[in-house]
């Protein structure tokens, strides 16, 4: 009886083994990028939104690591970290339409190309409160005057208020809390959303961010909340 279940044991190994080899057989090769492509390759502008000299500046810029590390371990050079994030951006793509692109599962492209912006925010939230270093008074001067050029009254107006409601799908709890009955021209456009709200100053530069709040609030509110007017 030994015998038999060590038997049976070594025949189920074998066909795993099997199956296996039969999967890597089947997997299709992946063209991974080349990241040694020179700067003005033009399918860096196509794929990512920006030339490769313009990205590995950004790196510098964002201040990412080397290697960048993500909170599932792994480890992925900057450069291609961030080629994965813009990737992601430029076009409504799914995981699964980068794996050959980069030679990497989805697991890893997601894990990579949610870590990218959680890097970008923890360093830099701050500028989307209130940039001190930028709107100082010669700036916040020039705006002003720019607006008053056009033909508005107003000789102090630096920006715009500006509100954007971005739908959800319907959550699984608590989901009244995101239910939005905004009205659109005679009828409401029910959805769940999230509302946020900034300010535009007139180079087009979003120089104030708040948000979300909940679908249900109305917009007086989350002016309110917002701080601004104080």
């Amino acid at each position: 009886e030994g015998m038999d279940s060590e038997s049976s044991s070594s025949e189920d190994d074998d066909v795993v083994v099997a199956v296996l080899l039969m999967r890597e057989a089947n997997r299709p090769s992946r063209c991974r990028f080349n990241f040694e492509r020179c700067q003005t390759d033009p399918v860096w502008r196509k794929k990512f939104r920006f030339d490769k000299d313009e990205i590995m500046l950004l790196v510098q810029l964002f201040g990412l690591p080397e290697p960048f590390p993500t909170t599932q371990r792994y480890n992925v050079a900057a450069l291609e970290a961030l080629c994965i994030f813009l990737r992601r951006m430029a076009y409504p793509v799914r995981l699964g339409d980068l794996e050959d692109l980069f030679g990497r599962d989805t697991t890893a492209i997601s894990s990579i190309s949610n870590a990218v912006p959680d890097f970008i925010y923890d360093k830099f939230n701050y500028l989307l409160e209130f940039d001190h270093s930028r709107l100082n008074a010669d700036t916040l001067s020039a705006y002003a005057e720019a607006v008053h050029a056009k033909g508005a009254p107003l000789q102090t107006c630096v920006g715009f208020i500006d509100g954007t409601v971005r739908g959800t799908c319907r959550p699984t709890r608590n989901q009244r809390y995101m239910y939005s009955g905004h009205k659109v021209r005679d009828f409401l456009d029910r959805k769940h959303a999230l509302k946020y709200q900034s300010v535009i100053a007139p180079d087009g530069i979003i120089i104030h961010l708040s948000g979300p709040y909940a679908g249900t609030r109305h917009d007086a509110f989350i002016l309110h909340e917002s701080k601004l007017l104080e």
